[in-house]
């Protein structure tokens, strides 16, 4: 080799410090995308199948972008580097089958669809700056980075084992991923949260004398108007003696996808008879059947109807009705009912126009 030649391939080797730089941009575009995929999975309905959708778009990705026996080593030295214990170790993955498996499978191909073309939407950016062969691994480096702080590292090396099963057997496609029936994420965030200042001890106040057992109603109602919602309730009380109550309550809420509002006045509700008799039983009726589901559904089932970002909504309404007896009830739209043309004349004219 030639002293020009020795030169010329000097000067177009990179340094260990521009290649690590090159590498954290590439990955910075390709999370900045995965961010932007939060809309197009609210949009369809499917934002809580994130995690799930997220593998199954950089399983896409990989394969579109290296050959299958790259993948299959990319997979395993990643999942190499993987702990092999975390606080959900022991956890079973959800065991579905028939129509449920099926709308989790449709779901989870929905989500992938709409992460991998906010991906694509980077893909220019990467070109432009000469990063475009980075595309595959940045996109498996941040979908190992979020996954293992959710499902946690046994939960995505198992992940990792079965997708290269799943090429073994010949097949060239995401593989079904259950995920665990209990992720860490959400935990970790609760410990690591800092400590909210302690409120000063405040007086003593006498004992409220008990309250007896009544027949509550609440119906409650919500209306969309672009990204925001308007909602109301109306609560019937009867009780010994032939007494009744009627409350009434009328709010608004940020809404992108029409699921905060109708939950966040079925919270309100639940806040409003908080103080009755635990006895009192208390009927939720709305005419929006995909609320109840998520209210009175049963495991998987249940928590299919409660979307991520609902999370903290969903933990009020269980403090709220933990130990009451909450019965729940769909009803078809009949303003000649009482309760629900209250809630209508709340929703059209206000708190203060009904009295």
């Amino acid at each position: 080799m030639s002293n020009a030649e020795e030169i010329e391939e000097e000067d177009i080797r990179i340094s260990p410090e521009i290649e690590e730089q090159r590498r954290k941009r590439a990955y910075d575009i390709v999370k900045k995308a995965v961010r932007n995929s939060v809309i197009p999975l609210n949009n369809r309905e499917v934002s809580h199948r994130l995690l799930p959708g997220l593998w199954s778009a950089t399983v896409n990705i990989l394969i579109a972008c290296l050959d299958v026996r790259d993948v299959m080593k990319l997979l395993t030295n990643r999942a190499a580097l993987l702990a092999h214990a975390a606080e959900n170790s022991d956890v079973p993955a959800f065991a579905l089958s028939g129509p449920q498996l099926a709308r989790y499978a449709k779901e989870v191909a929905i989500a992938g669809q709409a992460i991998a073309e906010a991906i694509d939407e980077c893909i220019p950016t990467l070109e432009k700056e000469g990063l475009e062969e980075r595309l595959p691994e940045s996109v498996l480096d941040c979908a190992v980075f979020l996954l293992v702080n959710s499902w946690g590292p046994v939960h995505l090396r198992r992940a990792m084992v079965e997708q290269v099963s799943t090429f073994l057997n010949g097949k060239a496609a995401p593989a079904l991923f259950m995920e665990p029936m209990e992720q860490i994420k959400l935990r970790h965030e609760h410990e690591t949260a800092p400590e909210a200042e302690p409120d000063p001890r405040p007086q003593e106040a006498p004992p409220m004398p008990s309250r007896g057992e009544k027949l509550v109603r609440v119906f409650s109602d919500y209306r969309l108007e672009g990204t925001r919602g308007e909602w109301a309730f109306a609560i019937h009380k009867s009780g010994p003696g032939n007494a009744e109550e009627l409350h009434v309550m009328k709010g608004e809420a940020a809404d992108a996808n029409g699921r905060v509002t109708p939950l966040v006045a079925i919270v309100e509700a639940m806040k409003a008879v908080s103080h009755e008799n635990p006895a009192t039983v208390v009927i939720v009726e709305t005419c929006h059947d995909f609320v109840l589901k998520g209210m009175e559904g049963h495991n998987d089932e249940k928590l299919a109807f409660r979307h991520a970002e609902e999370a903290a909504l969903w933990r009020d309404f269980d403090a709220l009705v933990h130990g009451r007896d909450i019965r729940y009830r769909a009803l078809q739209a009949n303003l000649s009912e009482p309760l629900q043309h209250a809630c209508d004349m709340v929703m059209k004219r206000g708190v203060a126009k009904l009295v």
